[in-house]
């Protein structure tokens, strides 16, 4: 049973704008005859023909400005859809489906596994402002590269709750994207949720572009949570691309304590069909003060061996857990993904 109502926490207000004008009185014939002899009007007349120039620039500067940031968000957008990062199909329009699965060969040979479905319709009628979200439960955490395994294939995904939502488009610009997702988790012990998903894009400077994630939600078992992910990325050339990321997350239960990573992410093509990414990173905890509790660095080879819709991943990674004071547990994991529906291929694939 649903324990605090559902209702809307945030509400976004911005553009604010100075309407500027310009207005110039005319006097009456006497007034005129007062007035200095023309030759001073003449010359202020000459000003605003010389500024003229400055404007056209002024419009071209920022011309190429837009320009240039928007290439940085489309590689940055096609980077994270050839990875399948969760950035990029949480503001994937049309029908799709993700499934998913991971092979983890751990220290001391342990092998594990591990799987994700996920599929999005468009609903009808509705000019793709919602979606219905239908995908086997993770829970969300801030460590990336913590991966929960089961013992056989079939386990994997046995073990996993099915969610489904209403994913509702209430915004959506270059720079604003704005989300309602209402929904509930299917188990033994069914668990309503609704969050809110903000999405901020801003050219800083032509070269580097910010991406500022804002999520807050309300679970029926765990009461209110809110993330926050700020990402700047730098277009390097030759379809590489460089990002800082800092995510953090805020529980209700625990208010002092704050789960924060900060990792650093490189990548690059190998040909068409090729990407590389290299990331380093460490996460920590305030409890109150920032303490680490893991140093992870790892390898990413993903290739597509199918039409842009099946894709092979290989990951060596090394993790430094406090849990093991600080000592290299290392990891390779296997990923196979593959991607059903036109647009995510015709518009994000390689």
């Amino acid at each position: 049973m649903i324990k605090t109502p559902l209702f809307l926490l945030f509400a976004l207000s911005v553009f604010c704008s100075v309407p500027c004008a310009w207005a110039q009185a005319e006097g009456d014939t006497t007034a005129t005859e007062a007035l200095p002899p023309p030759e001073p009007q003449q010359e202020t007349e000459c000003p605003p023909e010389e500024e003229e120039p400055a404007a056209a620039d002024s419009d071209n500067i920022t011309a190429f400005h837009g320009y240039v940031s928007e290439g940085v968000s489309a590689l940055s957008d096609k980077i994270d859809s050839f990875f399948g990062d969760p950035r990029s199909y949480e503001e994937l329009s049309g029908t799709y489906m993700l499934v998913r699965g991971l092979t983890v060969y751990e220290k001391g040979g342990k092998l594990g596994f591990d799987g994700k479905i996920q599929l999005r319709l468009d609903l009808p009628n509705l000019k793709e402002k919602a979606h219905l979200v239908i995908a086997s439960d993770d829970e969300e955490t801030i460590d990336e590269t913590s991966i929960p395994v089961s013992n056989t294939p079939t386990g994997a995904l046995g073990q996993k709750d099915v969610t489904t939502s209403v994913q509702y488009v209430v915004q959506s610009t270059k720079r604003w994207d704005v989300r309602l997702q209402p929904g509930i988790k299917l188990s033994l012990d069914p668990e309503p949720f609704v969050r809110m998903r903000f999405r901020y894009l801003n050219p800083i400077t032509p070269k580097w572009l910010s991406r500022t994630t804002l999520t807050p939600g309300w679970y029926d078992n765990r009461g209110w949570e809110t993330r926050l992910l700020f990402d700047f990325e730098r277009g390097t050339g030759d379809n590489s691309l460089f990002r800082t990321s800092t995510e953090g997350i805020w529980l209700r239960d625990d208010p002092r304590e704050v789960l924060t990573t900060q990792a650093f992410l490189f990548t690059h093509p190998l040909g068409d069909r090729v990407q590389m990414a290299y990331q380093t990173g460490v996460t920590f905890e305030f409890d109150p003060k920032a303490q680490p509790t893991q140093y992870f660095t790892n390898i990413r080879y993903r290739r597509d061996i199918h039409k842009g819709w099946v894709f092979l991943e290989l990951k060596p990674q090394l993790v430094f857990p406090r849990d093991d004071d600080f000592e290299a547990n290392p990891s390779f994991t296997f990923t196979l993904d593959f991607f059903f529906g036109d647009r995510y291929c015709t518009t994000n694939c390689y």
